[in-house]
């Protein structure tokens, strides 16, 4: 619903703010209520909007269909009405997106009966100086009848550490350090790895 706004009139965040944000993501109050909390900020001001039109320019979003299909499917998730089943469906719709986003932008690998989809690393300095890498891929059944299992017995099995040719990053985590990623046939899943020293 439209709202008008007034002018910004404090920085502080209310105290019965972030209860009704608790309130809210407990499922004590419902979205309408919470809606209408939001809608009275706006209101007051405590948050303004901007008007100003920026384009964020999505480079083939206006021009495959097949995105905007995806996208639309992800839309209509918002008329479910129970939480779960809304949450539900949001991940169903973000996966297949997210699948289609790698298969147009990736390297595939072809391992056995999975594919594997590479993007590239990302890599980042925190503000402690710490360098951490983080390596996303999509992994997809793509050539088997029967499930597929990534699986890791343990830490010392999954050590891995990546090297690049002056220094070793020590393995971290990823998310089959302990059991397996089993994958049906057509399934897809993002699984990631993080490699940094000293990560505990």
């Amino acid at each position: 619903p439209v709202t008008e706004v007034s002018a910004e009139k404090s920085q502080s965040v209310p105290v019965w703010v972030k209860n009704n944000a608790g309130w809210w993501a407990d499922g004590t109050i419902t979205d309408a209520e919470f809606v209408n909390g939001i809608q009275h900020l706006i209101k007051t001001g405590v948050i303004t909007i901007t008007t100003e039109s920026k384009s964020t320019n999505p480079v083939s979003d206006a021009s495959d269909s097949k995105l905007a299909s995806l996208q639309a499917d992800l839309e209509k998730c918002a008329d479910v009405i129970k939480a779960y089943e809304r949450l539900n469906c949001e991940r169903a719709a973000k996966l297949k997106i997210t699948e289609y986003e790698y298969v147009q932008t990736a390297t595939q690998y072809v391992v056995g009966p999975a594919t594997f989809y590479f993007v590239g690393p990302e890599f980042e300095v925190s503000d402690s100086g710490q360098a951490l890498l983080t390596i996303k891929m999509l992994v997809k059944n793509t050539g088997s009848n029967e499930n597929v299992s990534l699986m890791c017995t343990g830490p010392s099995i999954c050590s891995y550490d990546v090297w690049n040719g002056e220094k070793a990053f020590k393995y971290a985590a990823t998310d089959f350090t302990n059991g397996n990623i089993v994958l049906t046939p057509g399934q897809a899943r993002e699984f990631s790895m993080l490699f940094g020293p000293l990560v505990p």
